[in-house]
C-alpha cells in the first residue's frame, strides 16, 4: 500500500481572498519514485481521488499543513483546509481555503511547494476500505520532483515562464538513477548500522 508526498510548485501561485484557491494536486500519467516504484494516475484513478474528497470518506475537513507537520514553530497548526476537488485536463485540482497567516506567508515566499498526502487503499473505522484517498497536503521548500507545472500563476508571472524546461531523456535517466542508488546506499547503510 503506497503512501507518497508529491511536490507541486507554488511559485506565482494567486491566492483568492474571498474563497477557494485551486491548487493542481497530482498530475495524470506515470512517474517512477524510487521507493513506491511505478505510480500510475489515470483518469480513474483520480476521479476515485476526487470523489473521495467530495463524499468526504474520512469524515474529516483535510487539512493542509506546513512541512508534513515537521516544522516546530508550527507544529499541528492548519495552513488551511481543503473543501473541493475536481479532476481537469492536466490531473486533479483541490480546492482549498488558506488561513490568513498562510496567505501571507505563500504571498511573502516562504512557502514554494505543495505536498499532498495520499494512500492506495484506506480502511475507515468502520471496515470499509476506500481505494485512492487524499489524506491532505503540505506546504514545504524541499520537493522531491522538480519537473512539474507551477499549480497556478499570477498576472505578474506569466505561466509560460514559470514552466521549466522538459528534461531530456538522458537527463531524466541521470537523475532517477541517481536517486535509486541513493537510495541503495542509504538501505544498506541502514541495514548495517553504519
Amino acid at each position: 500500500m503506497a503512501e507518497l508526498n508529491y511536490f507541486i510548485d507554488l511559485h506565482g501561485v494567486e491566492l483568492d481572498e474571498s474563497n477557494l484557491t485551486w491548487l493542481h494536486a497530482m498530475p495524470l500519467g506515470t512517474k517512477l519514485h524510487p521507493e513506491y516504484g511505478k505510480l500510475q494516475f489515470t483518469s480513474d484513478r483520480l476521479e476515485r481521488y476526487a470523489a473521495n474528497v467530495k463524499n468526504r470518506v474520512r469524515k474529516i475537513d483535510l487539512d493542509i499543513d506546513y512541512s508534513h507537520k515537521g516544522d516546530p514553530a508550527k507544529g499541528h497548526k492548519a495552513a488551511g483546509w481543503v473543501k473541493d476537488a475536481e479532476v481537469r485536463g492536466d490531473g486533479l485540482w483541490i480546492g482549498v481555503q488558506f488561513t490568513d497567516a498562510a496567505k501571507a506567508e505563500v504571498a511573502a515566499g516562504e512557502w514554494r511547494y505543495l505536498s499532498p498526502e495520499f494512500k492506495d487503499e484506506w480502511a475507515d473505522a468502520d471496515g470499509v476500505t476506500h481505494k485512492d484517498v487524499l489524506f491532505g497536503a503540505a506546504l514545504t521548500n524541499r520537493p522531491f520532483l522538480k519537473d512539474l507545472l507551477p499549480i497556478a500563476a499570477s498576472e505578474d508571472y506569466p505561466i509560460e515562464s514559470l514552466r521549466p524546461d522538459p528534461p531530456n531523456e538522458e537527463e531524466r535517466y541521470s537523475e532517477l538513477a541517481s536517486m535509486v542508488a541513493t537510495a541503495i546506499i542509504a538501505r544498506k547503510g541502514a541495514s548495517s548500522g553504519v
